[in-house]
Parts: C-alpha cells; sequence; structure tokens
C-alpha cells in the first residue's frame, strides 16, 4: 500500500488508478514490499496492480515481488541490488548479480531473524534455514515496458 499526504476528503492512499493516470518520468521504480506485483486479472486486460500501473504512468521497468518477502533477507537484496545497478545501469543484470549473491552468500536464517514466520514446511518449502532457498532471493522479478 502507498500513502501520500492527505488533502482534505482525499484517504491519503495512493491507489494504481491515481497511479495510471500520473505523468512519471523514470527509468526503473522498485516496489521492494511484499506482494508488490500483485494484482486483479481482468479478462481481456490481464493482471491490473501497482507495479502495471507505474508502466502505464511511464516507467520503463518495475522490479516488484511475487510473494511475501523476508524482510532481513530482502534488504540485503536491495542493497546490493542497487549497488550493481550502478556498475551495470542494467535492472535485469543488477538484479540477476544480486540474487546470486544473496543466494551463494551461504547466511543462514533462523525464525527469530525472519520477517515472516512459517509455520510448516511440510508444504513443499524446503528448508528456510539457509538463504540458498528461492523463498529468499526469487520473489523479484524486473518488468519492463517495453518500450
Amino acid at each position: 500500500m502507498l500513502v501520500k499526504n492527505d488533502n482534505g476528503n482525499d484517504s491519503g492512499f495512493l491507489t494504481a488508478t491515481e497511479i495510471g493516470k500520473m505523468n512519471i518520468v523514470a527509468d526503473l521504480v522498485v516496489l521492494s514490499a511484499c506482494n508488490s506485483g500483485n494484482g486483479e486479472y481482468y479478462n481481456g486486460e490481464g493482471l491490473l496492480g501497482i507495479g502495471r500501473a507505474f508502466i502505464l504512468a511511464g516507467a520503463k521497468a518495475v522490479v516488484v515481488s511475487l510473494w511475501p518477502v523476508d524482510s532481513i533477507t530482502t534488504k540485503d537484496l536491495m542493497v546490493r541490488f542497487y549497488k550493481e545497478l550502478e556498475v551495470t545501469g542494467n535492472a535485469t543484470l543488477a538484479l540477476a548479480n544480486a540474487r546470486r549473491a544473496v543466494m551463494n552468500s551461504g547466511s543462514k536464517t533462523s525464525k527469530d531473524q525472519r520477517g515472516l514466520k512459517v509455520v510448516s514446511t511440510k508444504a513443499g518449502v524446503g528448508d528456510l534455514s539457509k538463504r540458498n532457498n528461492p523463498f529468499y532471493w526469487a520473489p523479484f522479478i524486473v518488468v519492463e515496458s517495453g518500450l
């Protein structure tokens, strides 16, 4: 959820519809919160959400997450992503390099460290004690406008 300044009768919440009407001149928008790539599916239109709204508003690319993310690992991933972006100038390559760094970091996590609480690993999630599990590094993707 994005929140803007409250102006009179405005609720202060920034909606996908409001974003889509903006004129955004940006090469990249990063939405690193949980589920930022989700939205509602409309027949004939596809998935409409905040990520697509930024594309419709003029952003050339948007980084979004596809599921709830671990807070600590996401912080580390985003720091690495921005460092890689500064070096490569390419969001897709920077994200791939950042993912690889997190995956190969050998860092371990514990239930106390994770921003999310996983109740059971019986659902095929696998071992969540190490960051090489896709749960930690795979939720982020780059969506490009194609322009």
